[in-house]
């Protein structure tokens, strides 16, 4: 964005850090309370794993910055929730970044379920069948866990997730639930399949999985009565 600059970047490996400033013209940091503090921003952009995030964030936020966080918000809804309240009470802008919400189409459908075009919503599914060889969760010491991967619901399976609270509302409740660690060493899922029901009264199908080899396309689908539509990747 024109009127944005990268003043600061932080990272737990000195060098990492001074090696991504030096590209940028921006000042290292390997403490985010220290770049927090420094004056030297507005805003704090969160591009770290996963169980990182909201406490993270909620150290930006206690510095007076808006904050914009990779997805999730965080694994943990008390410390997602903690986040969203500081920045609320202090006036800051709060962002995750689920960019399926920027897309064209994604919006037009949004926008006529939210308009009652398609009538009363009756379910809104979503299968994410992807792979990722051992190699991938290999190749950081975060991947796979549960403290700060989460697993595939909340790292790959996230984006879809977002889209059918999007288009039938929050998940109210979890009818029926299978996780497991089916084809990699790690710790925490790569296979999930869930039945939920949303605050609109519609069921749907969430499945997730990186143990798809080959990976399948990434599908969407929201059926109402008076109109349906999917999403194929």
């Amino acid at each position: 964005i024109g009127h944005a600059k990268v003043t600061a970047v932080c990272d737990a490996v000195r060098d990492r850090a001074a090696s991504v400033a030096g590209e940028v013209g921006a000042e290292p940091f390997v403490d985010v309370e220290e770049m927090a503090a420094s004056g030297m921003a507005d805003a704090l952009d969160i591009c770290t794993p996963s169980g990182l995030h909201a406490r993270q964030g909620l150290v930006g936020a206690k510095h007076g910055l808006h904050v914009l966080c990779e997805k999730p918000l965080d694994l943990k809804a008390d410390v997602a929730r903690q986040l969203v309240e500081e920045c609320e009470a202090r006036g800051l802008k709060l962002g995750c970044v689920l960019q399926r919400r920027t897309y064209a189409a994604a919006r037009s459908v949004a926008r006529a379920v939210h308009e009652g075009k398609l009538g009363i919503i009756l379910s809104a599914s979503a299968y994410v069948k992807w792979w990722r060889d051992q190699d991938y969760y290999d190749s950081s010491g975060w991947r796979g866990t549960r403290a700060l991967d989460g697993g595939v619901l909340a790292n790959q399976g996230i984006h879809a997730l977002d889209h059918l609270c999007w288009l039938a509302g929050p998940v109210v409740k979890v009818e029926y639930a299978h996780a497991a660690t089916a084809g990699h060493r790690m710790e925490a899922e790569d296979f999930l399949i869930a039945v939920v029901m949303f605050a609109s009264g519609a069921r749907g199908v969430i499945e997730a999985t990186t143990c798809s080899n080959p990976p399948l396309c990434t599908r969407v689908e929201v059926v109402g009565t008076n109109g349906a539509a999917a999403f194929d990747d």
